[in-house]
């Protein structure tokens, strides 16, 4: 098969994804759009992640095989994927999930329609490990369309662009945009904004997303065109990790879009923080932190003025394992 100038780039981090990545390169392979370029970075696997893929390269010469050693982190996988896309369109697509053949055919049409948009996203299917359907979509579960709606306006076949302030309802609601969902207009883009932030841990994808819609307009088609897997993971071992990004990640939002906003909108936004941080401080308390927990908690009641955030600012000075003490014998 000869190689042709891809249109899109994709960028395929993995690792250890033996036991999936078949799967997801063949529903590249598979798609009725064939200008593609499909990048693998394989960050440092210890399995056959990257054997496998190579197998694939050695027949497509679309497909290319980075090896990179562990980096612990997916944005810097992406980002040396990215330093290698030479298509006009970026899109991305995670070693475990897969999408349906239609995807890159119609998200370039719809770039291709509406060259003011710098990006586009659909909706997608929450999937099991064996590909079993996981009840309403990504997007059904938190209502976008209603939720949206303000922001939204309907061009017909499923497609709606999402206005200027898009940026107030991702930052205020909920992003929306899923990494394997989006394809980024590279030129519009530019170099320096379409990079994932280092920096982070978690969120960088949904860093990415804001600074991009902030930067132009976003276009969203009502339409499943891919399946993001669902595996079974230990979120209790990692929601502090997970409190302490998030509240990171809504800190510099609000850093870099509050000018943006009107008085109302900055309002709500603090609040929203707010809650953020009182997620911190209960996973600090729980955690033993008493006092990072008890500065959070006061923190927060300077702006909810909620005396739930000062009782637990009292609780801090009580050790966890006295008030355990003080149940059990209350109890008797």
């Amino acid at each position: 098969m000869a190689a042709d100038s891809p249109v899109v780039s994709i960028i395929m981090p993995a690792y250890n994804a033996a036991a999936f990545i078949a799967e997801s390169i063949e529903s590249v392979l598979h798609q009725t759009y064939t200008h593609f370029q499909l990048i693998v970075v394989d960050d440092g696997s210890q399995d056959a992640t990257a054997a496998i893929a190579e197998g694939y390269a050695a027949t497509d010469p679309r497909i290319q095989v980075i090896r990179c050693s562990n980096s612990g982190k997916p944005s810097i996988a992406r980002n040396i994927g990215i330093g290698h896309a030479s298509g006009d369109y970026l899109s991305f697509l995670d070693s475990d999930d897969y999408w349906l053949p239609e995807r890159l055919a119609r998200t370039v049409a719809g770039m291709r329609a509406h060259p003011e948009w710098i990006a586009v996203f659909h909706d997608l299917d929450l999937v099991d490990s064996a590909g079993a359907k996981l009840g309403p979509t990504y997007l059904e579960n938190s209502r976008f369309l209603d939720a949206a709606s303000d922001y939204l306006r309907a061009l017909g076949e499923d497609w709606y662009d999402c206005g200027e302030r898009f940026f107030v309802f991702m930052s205020l609601l909920y992003a929306a945009v899923h990494t394997q969902s989006i394809i980024v207009d590279r030129h519009q883009a530019g170099r320096d904004l379409l990079r994932f932030d280092e920096d982070y841990i978690i969120c960088e994808d949904t860093d990415l997303w804001l600074r991009l819609a902030l930067a132009g307009r976003l276009g969203y088609l009502d339409s499943v065109l891919s399946c993001y897997r669902q595996h079974p993971t230990s979120i209790t071992k990692k929601a502090l990790l997970f409190a302490e990004q998030a509240l990171l990640f809504h800190e510099n939002n609000y850093a870099r879009v509050h000018a943006r906003m009107s008085e109302h909108e900055r309002r709500a936004y603090r609040h929203k923080i707010a809650d953020y941080r009182s997620v911190l401080a209960y996973h600090c308390y729980r955690g033993g932190q008493a006092r990072r927990a008890r500065t959070l908690s006061l923190q927060v009641f300077m702006v909810r003025r909620c005396y739930g955030d000062l009782l637990l600012s009292a609780k801090t000075l009580i050790p966890l394992d006295a008030q355990q003490r003080i149940r059990t014998l209350l109890r008797k």
